[in-house]
C-alpha cells in the first residue's frame, strides 16, 4: 500500500516531457511496468531457448565444413590445382591475411619489456618501430566457393 503522505505530485523528466505521477495513477504504471517486463522476459527466454536448440547442430555443421574444407585444401595443394569446378560450383584457393590477435595490454607489456631490456626511452623513435613490428599479420588458407547461378 502506498503511503498517504505521498499525495503530492512527483515529476520525472523523460524525453524532455514532464510526467506527473500521483498516488491514484501510480498503481496503473506499476501494473503496466510489470506486464511489459514479463513480456520482455518471456520473449528473451524464447529467443535463448531457440538459440540453444540449434547451437549443438550448428557446431556439428561448422566442424564438418572445416573438416571437408581441409581435405579439399590438401587435395588442391597435393595436386597443384588452382581450382576445382564441380556441378557449377568453382572452388579456388584463397589466401587471406589474419591479424595477430593479442590484447592491447599484452602487446603493451611485450613492448615495455623489450624497451626495458635495451634501455630504450619511450620518446625514442625505436619505440614506434617496435610497436609496428608487433602488428604483424599471419596468412590463413581457405577455399573460396563461387556459385554460377
Amino acid at each position: 500500500m502506498i503511503n498517504k503522505s505521498f499525495k503530492e505530485n512527483i515529476c520525472f523528466k523523460k524525453n524532455k516531457m514532464d510526467i506527473s505521477v500521483t498516488d491514484e495513477n501510480i498503481l496503473g504504471h506499476i501494473t503496466e511496468f510489470q506486464e511489459i517486463t514479463d513480456e520482455y522476459k518471456t520473449i528473451n527466454k524464447d529467443i535463448l531457448s531457440y538459440k540453444k536448440k540449434y547451437e549443438k547442430r550448428l557446431k556439428e555443421l561448422k566442424s564438418k565444413i572445416e573438416e571437408k574444407e581441409n581435405i579439399i585444401l590438401q587435395y588442391m595443394k597435393m595436386n597443384n590445382h588452382p581450382g576445382i569446378n564441380y556441378k557449377g560450383m568453382l572452388i579456388t584457393l584463397s589466401k587471406k591475411k589474419i591479424g595477430n590477435r593479442q590484447s592491447v595490454e599484452k602487446r603493451e607489456k611485450v613492448l615495455d619489456d623489450i624497451l626495458r631490456k635495451y634501455n630504450v626511452d619511450m620518446t625514442n623513435p625505436l619505440h614506434h618501430d617496435l610497436k609496428e613490428t608487433l602488428r604483424t599479420s599471419k596468412e590463413m588458407e581457405k577455399i573460396k566457393v563461387h556459385n554460377s547461378s
